[in-house]
Formats: C-alpha cells, sequence, structure tokens
C-alpha cells in the first residue's frame, strides 16, 4: 500500500482558498500552507492539522507535491526559492511549464472566490508535466477531485485561458453592465435570468452561432439605432454595443 502524499499549497488567494478545500475533502493530506498568517488561516490550518508557514524557504523538504497557486508574475521567483526535491506545479492558464526537474501544471476550468465554495464536480482539469509519473499521479488526483481530467500542451491551454477570459470573464462583465441598464430605471437583475440560462442552453446544444438572436442577426438597423439613442449619455455602453452589433451584422450578412 502506497504511503498518502504530502501536499503543499503556496498562497492563499481564490484559487489556493478553493483547492485546498476541495483536496481536504477528498482525503489528500495538506501537510503545509505558506500565506500570510490571520485568524482565519490559522483556523484553516489547524483544522487540516496542517502548518501554516510564512516562507516558501520553510517547506519541509519531505513535501511530494507543492501547489504554487499564486499569480503568473510571481512563479518563476518563488519556484526558484523552494531548496526541495518535491514537484513543483503550478495552477496558471497560461504560464509555460516551470524549468524544474519536476514540473507539472493542475489548471481547474473554473471560476474561483475566496470563502465561497465552487463547484468542483465535472470541472476539467487540465494537465502538464515533464515526467511521466508526476503526470499520472496529476491525472489520478484531477480525476479524484472532478472527474474529469485531460492532458493538454501548453498551446491548448492557453487557447482555453484565452476562451475563458472571453467566455466568462468578459460576459460577467457585459452583464454588469446589463444591470447597470436596469438599475437606471429600478428593475430587478432577476428578470434577466430565464433569458440568459436558455440562451447558455442553446449556446451548448445548438453552438453559438446557430442561436444566434437579436436585432443585430437579424438586420434590425432601425431598432439598433433606437438603442444607441437611449445609451448616448451612458459612457462606453453605447460604443460597446455598436461594437457587438457591427460584429454580428457583419458575420450573418454572409450567411
Amino acid at each position: 500500500m502506497s504511503k498518502p502524499l504530502k501536499i503543499a499549497i503556496v498562497g492563499m488567494g481564490n484559487v489556493g482558498w478553493n483547492l485546498v478545500q476541495r483536496l481536504d475533502s477528498k482525503g489528500f493530506k495538506i501537510t503545509q500552507i505558506v500565506a500570510v498568517k490571520n485568524e482565519h488561516r490559522k483556523k484553516l490550518a489547524k483544522a487540516l492539522e496542517a502548518d501554516l508557514i510564512k516562507s516558501v524557504s520553510e517547506l519541509d523538504k519531505k513535501n511530494d507535491l507543492v501547489f504554487l497557486c499564486i499569480p503568473d508574475d510571481q512563479l518563476v521567483e518563488t519556484a526558484a526559492k523552494i531548496k526541495s526535491n518535491a514537484a513543483l506545479i503550478h495552477c496558471s492558464g497560461s504560464t509555460a511549464l516551470l524549468e524544474t526537474k519536476h514540473s507539472g501544471v493542475f489548471y481547474p476550468f473554473q471560476t474561483f472566490t475566496k470563502f465561497f465554495p465552487a463547484e468542483w464536480k465535472g470541472v476539467p482539469i487540465f494537465i502538464e508535466s515533464n515526467d511521466k509519473d508526476l503526470r499520472n499521479q496529476l491525472l489520478k488526483i484531477a480525476n479524484d477531485i472532478t472527474g474529469n481530467a485531460k492532458e493538454v500542451s501548453f498551446e491548448q491551454r492557453q487557447a482555453i485561458h484565452m476562451s475563458g477570459v472571453f467566455g466568462a470573464n468578459f460576459v460577467n462583465h457585459i452583464l454588469f453592465m446589463a444591470k447597470e441598464i436596469l438599475d437606471d430605471q429600478s428593475v430587478d437583475f432577476e428578470v434577466l435570468e430565464p433569458l440568459l440560462l436558455e440562451t447558455v442552453r442553446k449556446a451548448f446544444e445548438h453552438s453559438p452561432a446557430g442561436s444566434q438572436t437579436g436585432p443585430a442577426r437579424r438586420g434590425d438597423v432601425k431598432m439598433i439605432s433606437k438603442h444607441l439613442a437611449l445609451l448616448k449619455s451612458k459612457g462606453n455602453l453605447a460604443e460597446y454595443y455598436k461594437l457587438f452589433s457591427d460584429d454580428i451584422s457583419s458575420i450573418y450578412k454572409k450567411s
């Protein structure tokens, strides 16, 4: 029987906080957490029976895996400070493998917010490694915590990350703008929910192109002009409306 893996987590931001919770819930042993100490983190470390330490220089050399849940621009510098034979795994969508002996990527394709437990079931986790054994280990961990592990290249991972920015981050900001329009007239944001749920359902069942509707799709120039006039005093909203409408019109004029 193989001994349990010793796992350390560096960083307690949105990804680190959620990853710690999920690994623990699936029976993985978190031995150390590297983060600035505060009362919440002390309580979390105590509950996990893990050591809360301030610096990667304090990491136990007996750790098997060290997950770096930190900003991309800190990865190389932080990895250089780790004096251990542990495999170093980052969770970035757009950073190449670290140039270390045992390097891996563990990229969960989900939106995370600290203190807000994410939905993990079925979430794809994209794996890459320069070591066959580590790759298999990461695939097993990913399948244990979501049931959906996938091995991809760096180029594929970058494309996935960019698609997520368009499909989630930008869409969320568009929802922010949609809420502002409703707020101006004291209309509850929840009126959009059935429409949004149906839009997403159709996009995945029939493709985004196959389910596109609206004034720009049908070439309704008068309605577009009316909306632009209403948005004239709304800062960038008119500019965004015209940009999207022009793009949709140009695509569907060809079809």
